[in-house]
């Protein structure tokens, strides 16, 4: 397994998730080994609480060193494959330096806790005591700003124009700790330990971000299409980004002395505040989390209908449905969440959100009266949903509005019409809607014959004209019924008017179906000797007057040519 390329969430997991096991019985064998060998023999106290101390510190180092290990994968170790495993995304210079660093500040931090402790058994001054822990400090000190100075600078390529200098920023953080340091040694920790959360947290909300994408961002091996592990990312991520920010809310609020759950009247304003604050922000990181994962859920399920079906089909028609009323669910439940959470966080802060919420309904209804097209608007969209009356990319008309369905909010919809422009039409405009995109639809024209023609001529023409385009692979799959002769419509002054009709699916592609079949009909009718209708002019006056008849017959031919060419258009 070793030596296999890891690209699956399952993979990966279960690669981590074998070295954190091997580490821990590792660790626990060492533990219990070392302690266990030395507690089975009597020791004075004093050495027996030295040594347990120290063997303590000792397994802390080696925790610490097995989890960076497994997170930073660095480099030089026994296992040439183990950056493959790698739950930080940084390279190999990075995770060599970062893991030596980290480890010796957590095994002295160690140390020197041990230390301090032990010299209080022993019967050290206060003084004393804080004037070792102080030196031990200064030596985390410089290991910190050792660390900042050394680390490997990002090439080129991954950072380009910073807007700080790389020695900017490394005299920023040495700075930082330095200020840190004297705060501890100042015994401000209220300040201390609210810098370092500062520091900290952010810092830890990208690692936790970018290892959950480098971990949880392949497809998964049991997946078709991905979509388990993309929720299972967010959630992971946005779960681990809400612990963290929960966590040091927690902390801080044990440092500041604050009852995140308890309030009294000998409560200050301030403290309320704060409490109400601090509350506030894990309201707002609860629903923060509810959102993304249904986001997520919604964006995939509209990712999955970008897949088109047969036009006509109840695949289509779910299709259609789904992207339909899947933005709306979007929008509604964002609106939702957001005025949740603000109440909450009101509610939180010590506001009475009761008169507010009922304050909220009578605006609500002064806002009705004022705003009453609005409030039809909406309603209107709503029943229009309901009735399932239009679907996005169908063509609808209605009144002097017709366009395919692009989008619409809660109020309006947008008809993109086929020449270009698009409408946006609100919904109490619409009024009765004509879908023409629904199971099928019937083509219907006219052309006008001579007199002279054979009827049963021109039905035998348009039937084979109508099995010659059914045949044509460009529009087989929308004809339902051929093009056929419905019959004699009128006569004319000047012909017979007959109708002619097709039956197809609902398609954009209609009219040109519809060209394509004046140009065939007019083919086929030349062909046959079929000559369409044109109208003639009379003109009085004897056989003698030449003139007048060349005039009549450039006149006929004329209209003749006019009509042929609007036919073939």
């Amino acid at each position: 397994m070793a030596q296999a390329p890891f690209s699956t969430v399952h993979e990966k997991t279960l690669a981590v998730g074998t070295r954190l096991l091997w580490a821990a019985c590792y660790l626990a064998s060492f533990a219990l080994g070392s302690i266990g060998f030395f507690l089975l023999f009597e020791w004075p106290p004093l050495i027996r609480e030295i040594v347990v101390g120290y063997l303590l510190a000792i397994v802390v180092f080696r925790l610490a060193s097995a989890l960076v290990t497994v997170l930073l994968a660095p480099p030089g170790s026994t296992d040439p494959t183990l950056h493959i495993h790698r739950v930080i995304p940084v390279s190999d210079a990075a995770a060599g330096h970062w893991a030596k660093r980290v480890v010796y500040l957590i095994g002295w931090y160690a140390f020197g806790w041990v230390t301090i402790r032990l010299l209080g058994t022993m019967g050290f001054s206060i003084p004393a005591r804080q004037l070792v822990a102080y030196s031990l400090g200064l030596v985390l000190l410089a290991i910190g700003i050792e660390a900042v100075w050394r680390r490997p600078q990002p090439s080129a390529l991954t950072e380009q124009k910073p807007r700080i200098s790389w020695r900017a920023k490394n005299t920023l953080w040495t700075l930082y700790f330095i200020a840190i340091w004297m705060l501890w040694v100042a015994g401000a920790m209220k300040l201390f330990w609210l810098a370092v959360v500062v520091a900290v947290l952010p810092g830890s909300v990208i690692l936790a971000k970018a290892s959950v994408n480098n971990m949880l961002g392949a497809r998964d091996a049991y997946g078709e299409d991905g979509s388990t592990t993309t929720i299972l990312s967010v959630i992971v991520e946005r779960g681990i980004r809400a612990g963290l920010i929960i966590g040091s809310i927690v902390f801080l609020a044990d440092v500041l002395e604050i009852e995140l759950t308890e309030m009294t009247m000998q409560d200050s304003p301030t403290l309320r505040l704060m409490r109400g604050i601090l509350s506030a922000g894990i309201i707002v990181l609860a629903v923060d989390l509810i959102w993304n994962v249904t986001k997520v859920l919604i964006d995939r399920k509209l990712g999955q209908t970008q897949v088109m079906f047969e036009i006509g089909s109840e695949q289509e028609r779910r299709r259609a449905r789904i992207r339909t009323l899947l933005p709306i669910l979007k929008n509604v439940l964002m609106i939702l969440l957001v005025a949740i959470a603000v109440m909450m966080g009101l509610s939180s802060l010590g506001v009475e959100i009761g008169p507010l919420i009922a304050g909220a309904g009578v605006v609500g209804v002064a806002i009705g009266f004022g705003a009453q097209t609005v409030v039809k608007d909406v309603i209107s969209g709503m029943f229009y949903l309901l009735d399932d009356a239009f679907r996005v990319g169908e063509y609808i008309q209605s009144g002097s509005y017709k366009g395919t369905v692009e989008s619409f909010s809660l109020r309006s919809i947008k008809l993109r019409h086929h020449r270009g422009p698009i409408f946006i039409v609100p919904f109490s405009e619409l009024g009765a809607v004509q879908n023409m995109s629904r199971d099928w639809s019937v083509v219907k024209f006219m052309l006008t014959v001579s007199y002279d023609a054979d009827i049963a001529k021109v039905k035998s023409i348009t039937k084979t004209v109508g099995k010659t385009l059914k045949d044509d692979e460009e529009f087989q799959p929308f004809i339902i019924e051929n093009l056929k002769m419905k019959g004699v419509e009128e006569f004319t002054d000047y012909g017979i008017k007959l109708s002619f009709g097709m039956t197809l699916k609902p398609t954009q592609l209609q009219s040109a179906i519809r060209r394509r079949a004046y140009a065939m009909l007019r083919e086929a009718f030349k062909q046959n000797g079929i000559e369409f209708a044109q109208p003639t002019v009379q003109i009085g006056g004897d056989d003698k007057n030449p003139a007048a008849a060349a005039a009549q017959i450039q006149v006929q031919a004329q209209q003749r040519e006019a009509t042929t060419g609007a036919m073939a258009k």
